[in-house]
C-alpha cells in the first residue's frame, strides 16, 4: 500500500468517530483507493505480458517446435505426446508434453545446446500414429531426428551406402526391387534397384543386422539427419517399398519445409 494512500486512510481512522466527515477527506480516499487498484491492475497486465511464448500452431492445430531454424511439426494432443522425446540420454531430457508445456525453458535449451535429439517410439495402442497415420502400419519402427553439426552417423552409412551401389550388380542377389551388398560385411546392405523408380531420393538404401533389425541413416540437411529402424519381421523384404513410402510421408508430415521443397514451392 503506497504511503499516501496509508496517510489517508490513517485520517480516516482518526475521525471514525466522528459523524460527519468531510467530503473532502472522501473523495480524497476514494481517489486513492482507485490508483492503487488501477496501479495494483497495470502491475498484473504487466506480469501476464512476460509469461510464456506458445509455440506456433498451424491451422490444423499442429505445433511447430523451431529448433535451430529447423521447424519440425507434432500434434498438440493425442496419445504421443509422451512417446516423442527431446535429448532423452541427457539430464535435460524432455517429452514433447513438456515441450509444449514449458516453451520459453525449451526454447532456450535448443538454442543454447550444440545438439538436439529427438526420439519418437510409436505406442502399440492408441489413436492415428501422429494423430494423422495408420499406427498398425508402423508396428516395431522407431524414428530418431539429430539436429547439430556432428553428423558423423549419416555420412558414416552414406559412404557405406556409397560402395555398395558402385558394386557390379551381377555379384549382388537382387529380390523385391532391393540388390543385396556383397562387400557390407556383418550388417548387410541394401539399396533399390536403380530400375525399381520408387521412394523418396533421400530412402534408397537399409541396413539389416544379425537380430533382423534394419533401418537407414540419411543425412537431410548439412545441420539435420533421421535415422529409423524397423523389425524385418514385423516387414519382410517383400514389403519394404509400402513401409518406406509411409515413412516418407511421416518426413513431410513433421517437416513441412521439406514437403514444400519437394513441392517446388
Amino acid at each position: 500500500m503506497s504511503v499516501a494512500l496509508y496517510s489517508l486512510m490513517a485520517d480516516v481512522g482518526r475521525n471514525k468517530c466522528t459523524k460527519k466527515r468531510s467530503p473532502a477527506l472522501l473523495g480524497r480516499v476514494h481517489a486513492a483507493i482507485y490508483l492503487f487498484l488501477m496501479s495494483s491492475i497495470a502491475v498484473l497486465a504487466a506480469g501476464g505480458s512476460a509469461t510464456a511464448t506458445d509455440w506456433e500452431r498451424l491451422p490444423d492445430g499442429r505445433a511447430v517446435i523451431d529448433i535451430k531454424g529447423i521447424k519440425f511439426t507434432f500434434p498438440a494432443a493425442g496419445s504421443d505426446l509422451d512417446s516423442i522425446h527431446f535429448n532423452q540420454a541427457s539430464h535435460q531430457a524432455a517429452t514433447l508434453r513438456e515441450v509444449l508445456a514449458f516453451p520459453d525453458k525449451n526454447r532456450a535449451l535448443f538454442d543454447a545446446n550444440a545438439d538436439t535429439n529427438i526420439g519418437i517410439y510409436i505406442r502399440e495402442k492408441g489413436g492415428p500414429f501422429l494423430d494423422h497415420f495408420d499406427r498398425d502400419a508402423f508396428k516395431s519402427v522407431g524414428f530418431a531426428f539429430h539436429v547439430g553439426e556432428n553428423q558423423r552417423n549419416c555420412s558414416s552409412w552414406g559412404k557405406a551406402f556409397d560402395r555398395a551401389k558402385a558394386e557390379d550388380p551381377k555379384d549382388q542377389k537382387l529380390e523385391y526391387g532391393w540388390r543385396e551388398s556383397v562387400t557390407a560385411g556383418i550388417q548387410k546392405v541394401y539399396t533399390r534397384a536403380s530400375s525399381s523408380g520408387e521412394g523418396a531420393k533421400e530412402i534408397q538404401s537399409l541396413y539389416c543386422n544379425e537380430n533382423q533389425r534394419c533401418g537407414s541413416s540419411v543425412c537431410l540437411l548439412p545441420n539435420l539427419s533421421f535415422v529409423f529402424r524397423f523389425s524385418s519381421v514385423a516387414h519382410p523384404q517383400s514389403q519394404w517399398a509400402d513401409l518406406l513410402k509411409n515413412i516418407d510421408d511421416v518426413l513431410d508430415y513433421v517437416l513441412p519445409e521439406r514437403s514444400n521443397r519437394k513441392a517446388g514451392r
